[in-house]
């Protein structure tokens, strides 16, 4: 009956006419009519158990929903699609409670929740893009700033994490917490995931929106995602953490563009770089290799995105650099340098050196690739940080060359092409800023 009711609501709205100026009345049942429509249309808790499952790898295509579920997504289409009629005749930005409809608008931006449908995505963001205009886009912020202080802010605060305090800072003296936290399995704590299961995407689209225009008042808001952030890196299901990679990214581009000190005065730049190296320890046989793929591909760079970011370190060195330039600059190169030996060498080792053969020295000594795109992904990652750390490679040539020596020398390398390609890939990186020491 709903859905009924919806398609001739969408009729009326279809063929009233724009010109037709509305009177006080008639405002005010537009305003019921948003009303009902954003608490008929925003996502229920019922597809909580399908939205890990939209952001696995590998799963995207293969969404499969109850006839419960898809008769919801249905009419969560129709009701969007009324909103979108309705708000060519009276503006959402003028409607009294317009956070609560736009908030209803943003849960349906990514076309992977189970949710969304092709046109519901459409029209939600074709009106969304409509407000962000010159002319709307102030006006828009501040809708978007209420809801985030009253809509998506409590629904993380449940969320503990010590890290930080209230104000989204770090947590210079943090008091000591129980081996075993009870409430981190606790579905209370997490509503974010299990009831209102639309607030990771509306932060998404919130936090693309930035631009360096917009870095004041993102550093006058960074207290509103810093928590979710760290919420959702934390969390242990592999589909939220990459969710919270992407978003961390996102914060991160404008502050990088803009070169804000904000990581510094803050001192969060070492929060997220603790919540994000667990991430990298996201490996085979525990993680499958597709999953860990995934994680690793997002995870990596928003970690590198995170130091640079800090350390305002740019594409080309100045000779002229100040003293402070050069302290952070050899901050920059150390933890690049801890990176490389404790995460990327270190993991391909782990992924490529277990074989059925490998048990029995007496067969063969030649390193195996069980996992052979996770393998070209970490030296891709490895000819990353040789471009970054310059001269300093050649400190750590002993620990490079095995790794590129043992995939070039592989008989079968011709068979994995990939791997090749970005084994010779690293041995020119090394061959390009360590050559120095390499002829000696």
């Amino acid at each position: 009956m709903v859905n009924e009711n919806l398609l001739v609501i969408r009729y009326v709205l279809e063929t009233h006419s724009r010109e037709t100026p509305l009177k006080e009345e008639d405002k005010h049942s537009a305003e019921a009519i948003y009303a009902w429509l954003a608490e008929l249309s925003l996502p229920s808790s019922k597809f909580a158990a399908s939205l890990e499952a939209s952001y696995s790898a590998g799963k995207n295509d293969e969404r499969k929903l109850s006839a419960t579920l898809k008769d919801q997504q249905t009419t969560y289409t129709l009701a969007i699609s009324c909103i979108k009629h309705l708000n060519n005749i009276f503006s959402i930005l003028e409607v009294t409670n317009s956070e609560k409809i736009v908030t209803t608008l943003l849960s349906f931006t990514s076309p992977h929740d189970p949710w969304t449908t092709n046109t519901s995505l459409q029209d939600a963001v074709t009106i969304l893009r409509s407000y962000m205009e010159p002319e709307t886009r102030l006006k828009c912020w501040h809708v978007l700033e209420r809801i985030c202080e009253s809509r998506i802010r409590p629904i993380f605060a449940k969320t503990k994490n010590p890290a930080i305090t209230a104000s989204g800072r770090k947590n210079l003296h943090p008091l000591p917490q129980p081996r075993f936290d009870e409430s981190l399995f606790d579905p209370k704590t997490k509503p974010w995931k299990y009831k209102d299961v639309y607030a990771t995407t509306v932060l998404e689209w919130i936090l693309a929106q930035y631009t360096t225009s917009d870095i004041n008042r993102l550093e006058n808001q960074f207290h509103f995602y810093v928590p979710p952030i760290l919420s959702l890196v934390d969390d242990e299901s592999l589909s939220f953490k990459y969710r919270g990679c992407n978003l961390l990214t996102k914060f991160l581009t404008p502050i990088r563009a803009s070169n804000s000190d904000l990581l510094k005065r803050t001192n969060l730049s070492s929060v997220f770089d603790d919540a994000l190296t667990p991430c990298l320890l996201s490996l085979p046989s525990i993680t499958p290799e597709d999953e860990a793929l995934r994680l690793l591909g997002v995870a990596y760079p928003a970690l590198l995105l995170t130091l640079k970011t800090r350390y305002h370190v740019e594409g080309d060195s100045n000779p002229r650099q100040t003293a402070t330039e050069q302290d952070e600059k050899k901050a920059y190169i150390g933890r690049l340098v801890t990176l490389l030996r404790d995460n990327v060498i270190s993991s391909f080792h782990h992924v490529s050196s277990y074989s059925p053969a490998s048990a029995n020295e007496e067969v063969s000594s030649l390193a195996s690739f069980p996992y052979p795109s996770l393998s070209a992904f970490l030296l891709d990652q490895l000819t990353t940080i040789i471009q970054q750390i310059g001269i300093h490679t050649t400190k750590y040539l002993q620990e490079i060359v095995p790794v590129v020596y043992s995939t070039l020398s592989n008989p079968f390398g011709t068979a994995l092409v990939p791997l090749l390609l970005a084994g010779l890939a690293s041995t020119q990186a090394a061959i390009l800023n360590a050559h120095p020491r390499i002829w000696r």
